[in-house]
């Protein structure tokens, strides 16, 4: 009975684990998503209507702990155009914590448990740190798009431990 027992499990197992995506499918699975449905933007100033930044070029890519998104960015306003910048932002996968798809604004917002998300830009030569990226993207583009790509991020953070402190006092 024992036996029978342990090889009904080891099939289950073998059975689940058979069907289950591969990080590499499942990362490939989410980038075709983000390329296919984030759109390019134009957000106008406030106060200067005639002022507004344009966010073009959008790249992504999976390195070794982060979901790397990067694009260009380039300000305009009544004196012309700005100098275009290159800008990248990195999700740390091993922190994520939710996705937004938001219907209204047309949106996605991929968020972090803490201020993890590292963001550089070229020309101020800085780094700063967030809590979320977000992006203009087709909000109704697929059914349960959100719990899909959802399900997906959490299933990549299987793959991806948090770095180890090389502090000796941690």
């Amino acid at each position: 009975m024992k036996k029978k027992m342990l090889f009904i499990f080891l099939s289950f197992v073998i059975a689940i684990t058979t069907y289950s995506q591969t990080k590499k499918e499942t990362e490939e699975w989410l980038l075709q998503k983000l390329r296919k449905y984030t759109k390019e933007s134009t957000i106008s100033g406030w106060l200067i209507k005639t002022n507004y930044t344009k966010y073009t070029n959008y790249k992504f890519t999976f390195d070794e702990q982060y979901l790397v998104v990067s694009y260009n960015l380039q300000y305009f306003s009544e004196g012309g155009a700005g100098e275009l910048q290159s800008c990248v932002e990195k999700l740390p996968i091993y922190d994520f914590e939710s996705i937004l798809i938001n219907n209204i604004t047309d949106n996605i917002f991929l968020s972090t448990k803490g201020k993890t998300v590292l963001m550089s830009y070229d020309n101020f030569n800085s780094q700063t740190v967030s809590t979320q990226i977000s992006f203009l993207f087709t909000s109704n583009a697929e059914t349960d798009l959100q719990e899909r790509m959802h399900k997906a991020f959490v299933y990549l953070k299987k793959f991806y431990a948090k770095p180890k402190s090389k502090e000796i006092f941690r």
